[in-house]
């Protein structure tokens, strides 16, 4: 298959990877909880 796919909860490490591999973020996390 070879699908490069990164995966994180914040979004400026999804802009960053995004020049490299295919990224999705991932609206739920630590740095996404709820205050």
């Amino acid at each position: 298959f070879g699908a490069d796919i990164f995966f994180d909860d914040q979004r400026h490490n999804c802009e960053t990877a995004s020049a490299h591999v295919t990224t999705g973020h991932v609206p739920h996390g630590v740095a996404n909880q709820r205050r």
